[in-house]
């Protein structure tokens, strides 16, 4: 299986996606929903040190993820789904109703439910087990 999966655009950074998420002049707007305090270290490590972006807040329940979509309205939400709190694609439309301009995009995702995330409303998906090229590759797709 692809460990990459971007749902309109199958080969990340190129076409539309990646157009539609530029911006000119200004920092891609970065919240990540997980729960795991060192996976969100690392994460805003790798996007400070390769990608213009702002992370503008991390949030490790759904009440909080809630309230920073409405108040933050970031260009895109990097959600764990490894995380129990998070990995429920019923909630993916309803995250991005807070924030129609955003982007999702789930990270550590088995296999076999992808199709059911990108189904869900996430824009991409990283497998679980991915190697870290293919997340910066998905992530450069998202960032300008």
């Amino acid at each position: 299986a692809p460990s990459l999966l971007p749902r309109a655009n199958p080969v990340a950074g190129q076409g539309a996606d990646r157009l539609c998420c530029e911006k000119i002049g200004t920092m891609t707007r970065v919240l990540i929903a997980a729960t795991d305090a060192a996976l969100c270290s690392a994460l805003k490590l790798v996007l400070h040190q390769r990608f213009p972006v702002a992370v503008v807040g991390q949030r490790g329940d759904q009440p909080g993820l809630r309230l920073a979509l409405a108040e933050l309205q970031p260009d895109l939400l990097l959600i764990d789904w490894a995380s129990a709190e998070f990995c429920h694609s019923e909630q993916l439309a309803a995250y991005g109703g807070m924030a129609p301009h955003m982007h999702i995009v789930a990270l550590s995702v088995p296999s076999e439910e992808i199709a059911d995330v990108l189904a869900g409303g996430a824009h991409a998906c990283l497998a679980r087990g991915a190697a870290p090229h293919a997340l910066f590759s998905l992530l450069h797709s998202y960032v300008a």
